[in-house]
């Protein structure tokens, strides 16, 4: 194994397998710029897709090599509050979620100068999910326990948007360019990241409308047409680049964040049954935002898993029936594209997905101790 990959952070139980490790010593071997690679507990390999689930090192002034970046890049996860919802309406909204938070989009986004034709978001093909979740929740204004809704949205872009992202990226290295010259202070990929955001936010708008929900929401008037986006109370982000040490040195942060970035509270997915879970770091003052603390740091650049990820290999649909789940109680709960038997991106999740006594342990080697994780209840989910 190469000394540049540390493996200080992974599961005893669940080590990455051997797909993985020569994934991650061929790209070594080819990119002189990695210095290091931490992997995280949820490493993942996929068929044709970049490794994922690990804390990437580089020079940032070596010549840029794109094949680590091959991924969605820059999605994120955000929650939205719902300050009201017709729940008998609700119960008759599947078709209508389905159609308002396509997976494709019959408009996609342009990379660049999206904001000059008229484009409709898509929540992205792969590893995407936005929900209707609830939780209880101390309102510091009483000091009484309260129920609180709200939408957690796990979205990327359209997938031929990310197509035209490649081909850039391709460009770059065809350039010449390092690290350093694409990421840093890069006006295309800051407009690229702003799109994603925009993308998100309107497709929660729309999610909350099949939904019958009430939220906070403005019209965005610099595009073609105006567009409703939705408020967000916080975010957290994946597959993103930071820059240290007098930006000699740049991280990649893919499926995983930086804890010195989040606000409130890190959000993070669990199998597309259950709710996010809510990691609140050390005690905040009190907030209007619905769930709110400080920041927390480690020595992995302040690195800390973003999901718990996917199996290497995809359950059986009857392990979903042994655990009670039948197929009325998945249609009433669940919104997928095609047959429950035949998702492999469902299957690859078990059905669902705990904070075990060795999760906690790398946890806290990750820098939390705070015993402050805000377990949602799942009420409505679109999961692709």
């Amino acid at each position: 194994m190469s000394a540049k990959i540390c493996l200080e952070y992974v599961l005893p139980s669940n080590p990455p397998n051997e797909d993985f490790m020569k994934m991650l010593e061929r790209s070594i071997d080819a990119d002189k710029g990695i210095q290091k690679i931490t992997v995280m507990p949820n490493w993942t390999v996929d068929y044709l897709m970049p490794p994922t689930g690990m804390m990437v090192e580089f020079n940032s002034n070596a010549l840029f090599r794109p094949d680590l970046f091959f991924q969605d890049m820059y999605s994120a996860t955000s929650l939205t509050r719902v300050e009201s919802i017709d729940e008998l309406a609700m119960e008759e909204c599947m078709d209508g979620v389905r159609k308002a938070v396509p997976t494709h989009s019959p408009a996609p986004a342009l990379f660049e100068g999206s904001d000059t034709k008229h484009w409709e978001p898509s929540i992205g093909d792969r590893n995407c999910s936005i929900g209707l979740y609830s939780a209880e929740r101390l309102n510091p204004r009483n000091q009484m326990m309260e129920k609180v809704n709200f939408f957690c949205s796990r979205t990327s872009m359209d997938s031929s948007t990310y197509l035209e992202m490649e081909n850039y990226f391709l460009q770059c290295e065809k350039n010449g360019l390092t690290y350093r010259d694409v990421f840093f202070n890069n006006p295309i990929l800051e407009q690229f990241q702003a799109l994603l955001v925009r993308n998100r936010r309107r497709l929660i708008y729309e999610f909350a409308q099949a939904c019958n929900a009430t939220i906070r929401s403005r019209k965005y008037s610099k595009a073609t047409k105006p567009l409703h986006i939705a408020n967000e109370e916080f975010t957290t982000q994946t597959n993103y680049v930071k820059f240290y040490e007098n930006n000699e040195k740049m991280i990649f942060y893919s499926e995983c964040t930086c804890t010195d970035d989040i606000n409130h509270g890190l959000i993070f997915n669990r199998a597309p049954l259950q709710a996010p879970v809510i990691y609140v770091g050390p005690t905040a003052r009190a907030s209007h935002v619905l769930f709110s603390g400080n920041k927390w740091q480690n020595d992995a650049h302040s690195a800390f898993p973003c999901s718990f990820g996917k199996q290497a290999t995809a359950a059986t649909f009857k392990q979903f029936g042994r655990i009670g789940i039948s197929q009325t109680q998945l249609h009433q709960k669940l919104v997928i594209d095609g047959e429950f038997e035949d998702h492999e991106a469902l299957l690859r999740h078990f059905p669902y997905k705990e904070r075990t006594a060795e999760f906690r342990k790398i946890e806290k080697k990750l820098g939390y101790t705070f015993e402050n994780v805000v377990i949602a209840n799942p009420h409505l989910i679109r999961f692709v």
